[in-house]
């Protein structure tokens, strides 16, 4: 609460809204390439429709699906982690793009992949594995 204080004191309601864009850009391929890839990989690991679930292969489907997904979209995550630090620097997207790129290389869009893949495959491989 104290934070989001700061936040609307010094840069108003936008404030509380930096990084949507990225955000946006992050999670909407990443669901539809996570979606895309486990649908694919069921297929190849249940080629009959009606056998009994395995849970191992759910899980596999799944956490494969969501690894290359989160690979995918790791620069937006990335861009979309520079937008949420550095509010006080009005840049965008393209602008942090550029940033990163000059600063790091192509390989700083790759930063902090691993807590993020842990995170993300983690999660994911538990979730869908449960649900199913």
């Amino acid at each position: 609460a104290e934070y989001m204080g700061y936040i609307l004191q010094n840069f108003g309601i936008r404030g509380l809204y930096k990084g949507l864009f990225a955000t946006v850009l992050r999670d909407g391929p990443y669901s539809s390439a996570y979606l895309a890839i486990y649908k694919s990989m069921k297929s190849l690991l249940f080629q009959d429709p009606t056998q009994a679930k395995d849970t191992g292969k759910i899980a596999l489907a799944s956490g494969v699906a969501s690894f290359t997904a989160s690979m995918i979209t790791q620069p937006f995550d990335v861009i979309h982690t520079h937008q949420q630090i550095n509010l006080k620097q009005k840049q965008s997207y393209s602008q942090v793009f550029q940033v990163v790129i000059q600063r790091e290389g192509f390989s700083g869009l790759l930063r902090g992949m691993l807590p993020r893949l842990l995170r993300r495959v983690g999660m994911a491989t538990l979730s869908w594995t449960f649900f199913e």
